[in-house]
């Protein structure tokens, strides 16, 4: 079950406009500057059962290309907002991720889907259009706006791109990978999932085995088209508990058998600008904390950026009688230990002089932060481990 219960509480904060299009271009300045500097950090440790040299940090740089992408049209979207209603607008989600909401995220499906007729439907192509401000700052020596905007809305049109861009559900490859275990097949896949819950980019690496009784992948048969369908309708959720969503996909696809699975979460991220546009009475006792030490260290630019990997695998299968006259291998999960979570390893990023700021007391109230992996980051945006 998807952990949504953040969108059902009265007390949460909803996704929340920029006030001005000053702040959105700070705003996107902030994530180009974030993500790329997440991904030197991750290519620093990884799952040697999935071989990240050749795999993983491909599919995760790959995702978090697709989200900066998908940043960059949410900006020029919105780069000449149409009146005050923020309802159709750009909204960040201050309270938890400090990323672009999911409504935008899929909002950018929905336009990909009318984008063709859209373009359309606009009376005036790329170059009649910018005539036509060139005069109008000429004659009347103002920005026309209105035609601006309709500019944004064309340009934005024109560079949807499905394979560019992060949608709620975005599917990686579909890879051969060579098994020891005989009668059956190996493969690799991947997706990313943009939370509704959590509004920011998990991304799934999952490593199973196909019965050779069934039809090779690669001949597109049609348990590919029914494969890619369960990955999509269960690897759009994010449960808390990993080893979930893998029974969820082996209970539905018996000729099946994930072996790993492992998930990426990208964020949250905190900066000295996010944290001032909340509400400061609803800040958590983390966010308070960093309050403090952006307060009293940091520069306006500054942020900070945590992010997660955890992994699940098969111990064992079983032969479980599923149907009247028919039994299935199942695979058996690991769980890890109530309240130990230490099967999830968690890393945070900030700049260097931060950690020689910290306090003791501040790092009491940052959740988990004595077992976390830590980098920092200098003026040149250098990335290194903290020891």
């Amino acid at each position: 079950m998807d952990t949504s219960m953040k969108d059902l509480d009265p007390e949460t904060q909803p996704p929340a406009p920029l006030p001005n299009t000053e702040a959105s271009a700070h705003y996107f300045k902030l994530i180009r500057r974030a993500l790329p500097m997440a991904l030197k950090c991750l290519a620093m440790h990884g799952t040697p059962q999935l071989d990240k040299n050749i795999y993983e940090a491909e599919v995760i740089g790959d995702m978090v290309q697709k989200l900066l992408f998908s940043a960059s049209l949410l900006e020029i979207k919105f780069a000449f907002p149409n009146g005050d209603d923020s309802a159709y607008g750009l909204n960040i989600d201050l309270e938890e991720s400090g990323f672009p909401s999911f409504t935008n995220i899929d909002g950018l499906a929905v336009d990909l889907m009318h984008r063709d007729a859209s373009l359309a439907e606009m009376r005036s192509s790329e170059e009649q259009l910018k005539k036509l401000i060139l005069d109008h700052m000429i004659e009347k020596q103002r920005e026309p706006n209105v035609m601006l905007r309709e500019l944004a809305r064309r340009t934005y049109l024109e560079l949807l791109d499905q394979d560019k861009l992060l949608l709620p559900y975005t599917p990686g490859q579909l890879i051969p990978w060579t098994v020891k275990e005989e009668g059956v097949r190996g493969y690799l896949f991947s997706w990313g999932t943009y939370s509704v819950a959590h509004n920011c980019l998990f991304v799934h690496l999952m490593f199973l085995t196909q019965d050779e009784t069934e039809d090779a992948f690669e001949k597109c048969g049609d348990n590919l088209a029914e494969f890619h369908n369960v990955i999509k309708d269960e690897g759009s959720h994010v449960p808390d508990k990993l080893h979930l969503l893998a029974k969820s996909i082996d209970d539905r696809l018996d000729p099946i058998h994930p072996k790993i699975l492992k998930r990426v979460r990208i964020g949250p991220i905190r900066s000295p600008f996010l944290i001032n546009a909340r509400p400061q009475e609803r800040l958590s006792e983390a966010e308070a904390a960093f309050k403090e030490l952006f307060d009293r260290a940091a520069e306006q630019d500054d942020f900070e950026m945590t992010f997660s990997e955890e992994m699940t695998y098969s111990k064992e299968q079983v032969t479980r009688k599923k149907y009247l006259f028919k039994s299935v291998v199942q695979e058996v999960f690991f769980v890890p230990l109530l309240d130990n979570d230490i099967d999830i390893t968690r890393y945070i990023l900030m700049p260097h002089r931060l950690y020689q700021e910290i306090t003791p007391d501040e790092e009491r109230h940052i959740p988990h932060y004595v077992r976390r992996i830590k980098f920092s980051y200098d003026h040149k945006e250098k990335v290194n481990e903290v020891r």
